[in-house]
C-alpha cells in the first residue's frame, strides 16, 4: 500500500486551501449571515498547515536520497520556476496600474516609491500580487533551510524540534496579511516538523487509528463549540489544526490507503492548484460585485468552490494539449 494513504491526504488538504477560499469570495461581498458556513470558515481556515504537514512528511521519506544541491535544482525546477510562469499575468496588472485596490499594499506608495524592478522584486518576494502565492516566497525557506531538518533528523532531534518550534509558533502567530515569508516560515515550521516526526513515528497515529472516527466527530463537536464561543487567534489555531493534520492522517491510513482516482488526481496536482486556484477565486469574486447577482448563501458556495476546482482542471488540461512535455516545467504539474 506504500504511501498511497498520504497522497489521499495531501489531495483532502488541497481541497479544504480551495474550499477555505471560495468561502473567503462569499465573505468578500457581504458578511456571511449562515452560522453554518461561518463555522466551516473556521474549521477550514488556516489549514494550510495540513497542507505544510505533508510537505514535512514527504521530505521525511526521501530524506534518505538526499543531496543539498539536487534537492534546490529539483525545488527550482518543481516550484520557483511554475511561480514566476503563473505569476505573469498579475504582475503585468498591478506593475501597469491596472488594478486598483489590494488588501494590504498601498498602491499609491507602490507606484511612487519603487521602479517597476522594485516593483517586481517586491511582489514576487511577497507573493502579494495573487492570494494564495505568498506561500512560495515561504516554502522556498524550507528548501533552503532543509539540510538543518536533515540534521536534526539524523541526530534524533524531531521531537524536541517540533515542540520548539511550537512553543515559537504559537507566541509569533500567523503574520495577518502573509506578508513576510520568515514571520510565515516560523509559524508554519510545527507543522513541517510534525510531518516529519509522523513519518519516522509511525506509531503515534497507528496507535489511534482504530478509533479515527469517533475522535474526529468528536474533535468536530468540541472545537465547533470552542469557535462559536470563543474567538480564536492564530496562535491558539495552530495547536487545533495540527490535531486535526493528526486525526485526518489516522483516518486517511485507516479507511483511504488505496488509490481513489479522483483524490491522486488532485494530490498530484496540487502546487498547480495551489498556484492557480486565486485567478479563479478572484473572477469570481469580481464577477459577484459586478453583477450584484445574488444567491443563497449554501448554493453561492457550492457554486463558486466547484467553479473554481472545475475550471482549475479545464485550465490544466488546456495547457497541457498546448504545453505538452514543457507542461510540469511551466505549471508545477
Amino acid at each position: 500500500m506504500g504511501f498511497q494513504f498520504m497522497n489521499n491526504y495531501r489531495g483532502i488538504a488541497i481541497l479544504m486551501v480551495i474550499l477555505a477560499h471560495s468561502i473567503s469570495v462569499l465573505g468578500s461581498m457581504n458578511p456571511v449571515e449562515s452560522i453554518g458556513i461561518s463555522l466551516l470558515n473556521l474549521h477550514m481556515d488556516n489549514c494550510t498547515l495540513l497542507f505544510v504537514t505533508v510537505a514535512g512528511y514527504f521530505f521525511s521519506v526521501l530524506s534518505s536520497n538526499y543531496s543539498y544541491i539536487p534537492f534546490l535544482k529539483n525545488k527550482f525546477k518543481a516550484v520557483v520556476v511554475p511561480y514566476f510562469f503563473v505569476s505573469i499575468p498579475m504582475i503585468i496588472l498591478y506593475i501597469f496600474d491596472l488594478k486598483h485596490n489590494h488588501r494590504w499594499v498601498d498602491l499609491e506608495w507602490f507606484h511612487s516609491s519603487l521602479d517597476p524592478v522594485s516593483q517586481y522584486v517586491f511582489l514576487m518576494m511577497t507573493g502579494a500580487h495573487l492570494g494564495p502565492l505568498w506561500f512560495v516566497p515561504m516554502i522556498v525557506i524550507f528548501y533552503v533551510a532543509s539540510p538543518a531538518f536533515i540534521f536534526i533528523q539524523r541526530n534524533k532531534g524531531l521531537m524536541a524540534a517540533f515542540l520548539l518550534s511550537l512553543i515559537f509558533g504559537a507566541y509569533v502567530g500567523r503574520p495577518e496579511f502573509n506578508e513576510n515569508a520568515f514571520h510565515s516560515f516560523a509559524y508554519f515550521l510545527p507543522a513541517f516538523f510534525l510531518g516529519m516526526l509522523l513519518s519516522e513515528r509511525k506509531s503515534l497515529y497507528e496507535s489511534i487509528m482504530k478509533y479515527s472516527e469517533i475522535l474526529i466527530f468528536i474533535y468536530a463537536i468540541l472545537i465547533s463549540i470552542l469557535y462559536i464561543n470563543i474567538e480564536i487567534n492564530t496562535s491558539v489555531d495552530l495547536f487545533i489544526k495540527l490535531l486535526l493534520a493528526f486525526l485526518i492522517l489516522a483516518l486517511c491510513r485507516k479507511r483511504i490507503n488505496h488509490k481513489i482516482v479522483w483524490l491522486d488526481l488532485f494530490a498530484r496536482l496540487s502546487f498547480y492548484l495551489f498556484f492557480v486556484h486565486g485567478y479563479f477565486t478572484g473572477v469570481a469574486r469580481i464577477a459577484f460585485r459586478e453583477t450584484g447577482i445574488q444567491f443563497e448563501e449554501y448554493s453561492a458556495l457550492l457554486f463558486v468552490f466547484m467553479y473554481t476546482v472545475l475550471v482549475s482542471l479545464a485550465g490544466y488540461v488546456v495547457c497541457k494539449l498546448i504545453l505538452k512535455d514543457q507542461t510540469k516545467f511551466v505549471l508545477g504539474a
